[in-house]
């Protein structure tokens, strides 16, 4: 986890499944400034939030306080040598319930991480998704249906709709997914606080800035929409999650490097 926190500028991608050093340096190769390292919680195979708790055996943990803090492995290594270059960690669950959610937060490992993404496993969740003060990304799926008032919440709270483009190059019947996806978006919400995240596994997954704008074109979204997708609104995400890690105060102040 990078001690200082970095003011936001040009390209971003916040999915990437793992980190490596051919990774980082096609990243700094394409012009991309931030990168955010995912982890991946499944709440429904950890059991947390589920009320059946006769199912869970006996001596598995100490404590239910104790299951809640240990529920969230630590966030993978952002560590990078490359200047050009600011990894962020981020975490994403997969929910069921919006009891989940209190769990997860009150988890020893939730602070060490700088993004918090949820992937909704149902619909009947998202009307407190989009009011939740923790939450700055909706990993969106066609599975989810989402009102326009409940798009409009969202945008008030600064909470961004996620679409990946990476697995749409890649298959067929995923790409005519993403197409319906992106168009549900644009009805519900004219594509506000959309960003677009490569999942990137392997170098060979990402792409260049202009390549994406150009592909987020071809799924409905206006030119200045399409940079945005991967400029701004993904800077916002950053500060948000830099404000909640701060606390209510009325400015930071980060000290500047002195070149005199």
């Amino acid at each position: 986890m990078n001690p200082v926190l970095v003011v936001p500028r040009g390209y971003c991608d916040l999915r990437v499944e793992r980190l490596n050093d051919s990774l980082v340096d096609a990243y700094v190769e394409h012009g991309y400034s931030f990168i955010a390292v995912n982890t991946v919680v499944n709440c429904s195979t950890l059991g947390i939030g589920t009320s059946n708790r006769k199912k869970r055996k006996l001596g598995e943990c100490n404590s239910e306080k104790e299951e809640e803090k240990e529920c969230i492995p630590v966030p993978m290594n952002t560590n990078c040598n490359n200047s050009k270059l600011t990894v962020l960690s981020r975490l994403t669950v997969q929910i069921s319930n919006f009891g989940q959610i209190q769990k997860i937060v009150n988890s020893t490992n939730f602070k060490l991480y700088h993004i918090f993404a949820v992937e909704p496993l149902n619909d009947n969740i998202i009307q407190e998704l989009v009011t939740s003060p923790y939450v700055d990304i909706i990993t969106c799926n066609l599975t989810i249906k989402i009102s326009p008032k409940d798009y409009r919440n969202a945008v008030a709270r600064r909470i961004h709709f996620e679409v990946l483009y990476g697995p749409m190059l890649m298959n067929y019947n995923i790409r005519q997914d993403t197409i319906t996806l992106a168009h549900m978006l644009y009805i519900k919400g004219k594509s506000k606080n959309v960003i677009f995240s490569s999942g990137a596994v392997h170098k060979f997954d990402i792409r260049n800035p202009h390549d994406v704008m150009n592909s987020t074109i071809l799924l409905g979204l206006s030119q200045k929409q399409s940079k945005q997708a991967i400029t701004q609104a993904c800077h916002s995400v950053i500060l948000k999650c830099y404000g909640r890690r701060l606390g209510r105060s009325a400015f930071n102040m980060i000290p500047m490097k002195n070149n005199c």
